[in-house]
């Protein structure tokens, strides 16, 4: 059976056709498994776009654990493109290799499907005085 468009327009492949059914995965759910487990790695801050993409993502409710990623599903290998703002002090690289070794393990434990190709966008270095709330008023 070939791979089809689900209910929301994302892909869904179908990884097992056994004697009692199908399983299939749709990408949606490799990019929240892949989000999740980037999020959770020391040196993340965040996911998706940076700067000023991010905060207009969050003011619209566009903060779900796929943000950031993108996937492609096969019968048994994944694709994935993560898009990555790193906190500033840690090493980038340091950060990147713990986040492939995180996600690959998660996507391969949660789904079966191994990470064919992961490849690691650093789109922004997050400073944590950016966001620190000011006690003036902006306008007297």
């Amino acid at each position: 059976m070939p791979d089809k468009k689900g209910e929301q327009g994302t892909t869904v492949t179908t990884i097992d056709k056994g004697s009692q059914g199908t399983v299939k995965i749709s990408e949606a759910v490799v990019e929240s498994i892949t989000g999740m487990a980037a999020r959770e790695v020391e040196g993340v801050q965040d996911l998706g776009k940076g700067g000023f993409g991010r905060g207009v993502a969050k003011a619209f409710g566009g903060d779900s654990p796929g943000r950031g990623v993108k996937v492609e599903v096969g019968t048994t290998e994944v694709a994935i493109d993560l898009n990555l703002i790193v906190l500033f002090g840690h090493s980038i690289q340091d950060v990147c290799g713990r986040v492939r070794t995180a996600v690959t393990q998660r996507v391969a434990q949660m789904t079966g499907l191994s990470v064919k190709e992961l490849n690691i966008n650093v789109v922004d270095i997050y400073f944590p005085d950016e966001e620190k709330p000011s006690n003036e008023p902006r306008v007297q």
